[in-house]
């Protein structure tokens, strides 16, 4: 669920998986 959150405050798809582009918004890369 808070990877949902953290996924749908970045505009990312909120899956629930932590995919390439959600580890890169994780890391501020």
């Amino acid at each position: 669920a808070a990877v949902k959150k953290f996924q749908k405050a970045k505009g990312l798809t909120a899956d629930g998986i932590v995919g390439r582009n959600t580890w890169r918004k994780l890391l501020g890369l």
